[in-house]
């Protein structure tokens, strides 16, 4: 019995260098030889099908002609400071429960808000920074206001 495990990236057998690279696999070329009037026919079938009641021809169907995603209407307060963000939540939370939006839809919306509030405490911070700084040392906020950046002082 061997036990020897195949080191990682090499499945074959020495000698067996594997498919050649840029060679397609059996699907794609199956797939490039359906153009023209044999892809129309097949779609025709597949529509018969579909029509005829086939439940997963229509879910395969239909999951290729929807949108994944629609565009949502959600009045959200504007996100002037970190705090407004509570505001923003609580109406995401209040569209999911009116059945405005689904709980996806809410996730997505939430992931945003707060990437955008994490972007307003970056800046807040990056300003109370500048602020220290300046209050430290009177020629840094001179240069900052001149507009000289901080590599040009080294």
């Amino acid at each position: 019995m061997n036990t020897r495990k195949q080191p990682r990236g090499r499945p074959f057998a020495i000698g067996n260098p594997g498919r050649k690279p840029g060679s397609k696999n059996k699907a794609t070329l199956l797939a490039a030889s359906l153009t023209g009037e044999q892809g129309e026919q097949l779609l025709r079938k597949a529509y018969e099908m579909a029509m005829e009641g086939n439940v997963a021809m229509m879910k395969f169907l239909l999951d290729r002609i929807l949108p994944k995603e629609r565009p949502i209407q959600v009045e959200l307060p504007h996100l002037d400071y970190a705090n407004d963000s509570v505001d923003a939540l609580a109406k995401i939370v209040e569209a999911v429960s009116s059945g405005q939006i689904s709980p996806r839809e809410a996730a997505d919306l939430a992931q945003l808000v707060s990437a955008f509030t994490r972007a307003i405490e970056t800046t807040d911070v990056v300003m109370e920074i500048d602020a220290l700084k300046a209050q430290l040392d009177p020629h840094h906020a001179e240069l900052k206001m001149n507009g000289v950046g901080q590599k040009d002082q080294d």
